[in-house]
């Protein structure tokens, strides 16, 4: 067997159907216990979906059998993403690459995401950030569980009302000033280089196809 044709066998999903059947279809590595394997995109979106749900469970369990308890230090956020849903996500408190605070250096990642999808809508949009990390996090996602889609992302929610506005009423902690006022002069810049791209396009391209 050539290295081709092995990379490829060794490339397919491993998931078994209820049948025993392998998936088959062109995976890429995942990590998984006790050794990565590899996964199509859906097979990988529900692993991702099970190990992250064991995760919040087992904080639950902690929180429940606690009593009262300390949120892990962090922010928990809820924003509004272009494709139309809702992330709710969770970040350190840290000063993280270029002095930044790795909050706002979150935000910045995940619009990066959507940059070729939604080159003229990209960035994302915070609607409430609160004091607490992953064990905050963990609370809202069981809170809103009726709402989580499942996919490869784990972390993203229905455009309900009641949680929009539930996450409005919330608010930004203080703690997050550093943040958000970060996030925002990036999401200013970038706006504006937006709008300077759509005014130069409007310029030059109608005169790519040349005289009549």
């Amino acid at each position: 067997m050539n290295a081709g044709v092995l990379n490829e066998a060794l490339n397919k999903c491993v998931a078994l159907s209820d049948d025993g059947i392998q998936c088959g279809q062109v995976g890429s590595s995942r990590t998984g216990i006790p050794f990565p394997m590899p996964l199509c995109e859906r097979h990988g979106a529900m692993r991702y979906t099970y190990d992250t749900k064991r995760y919040r469970n087992k904080l639950m369990q902690r929180i429940e059998e606690a009593g009262s308890f300390t949120h892990v230090p962090g922010f928990t956020y809820v924003a509004e993403l272009p494709d139309g849903l809702l992330k709710i996500g969770s970040s350190g408190n840290r000063v993280g690459n270029h002095g930044k605070p790795t909050l706002s250096n979150r935000w910045k990642a995940i619009s990066g995401e959507f940059k070729l999808s939604h080159p003229e809508n990209y960035m994302i949009r915070p609607i409430a950030v609160l004091d607490g990390g992953i064990s905050q996090e963990a609370l809202l996602h069981e809170k809103w569980a009726d709402l989580r889609i499942d996919d490869k992302y784990g972390e993203r929610f229905k455009p309900d009302p009641e949680l929009i506005s539930w996450a409005k009423d919330q608010g930004y902690t203080p703690n997050a000033a550093d943040a958000i006022n970060d996030y925002r002069g990036w999401h200013t810049l970038q706006t504006g280089k937006i709008e300077k791209k759509k005014r130069e396009d409007q310029l030059w391209l109608p005169g790519l196809a040349g005289p009549s």
